[in-house]
């Protein structure tokens, strides 16, 4: 599932807490700049 407009101040924890009230989450990528490595969320 693909999730958008996540604030860049989550993290893969973050996600995972609120996700999981619904179901086991299997994996999370956070999409990340890759000089930065600074989340590419709103």
């Amino acid at each position: 599932m693909f999730v958008g407009q996540v604030p860049r101040s989550m993290d893969e924890n973050d996600l995972r807490q609120m996700f999981e009230e619904f179901g086991r989450v299997h994996q999370i990528n956070v999409l990340r700049d890759k000089m930065t490595g600074a989340s590419k969320g709103t």
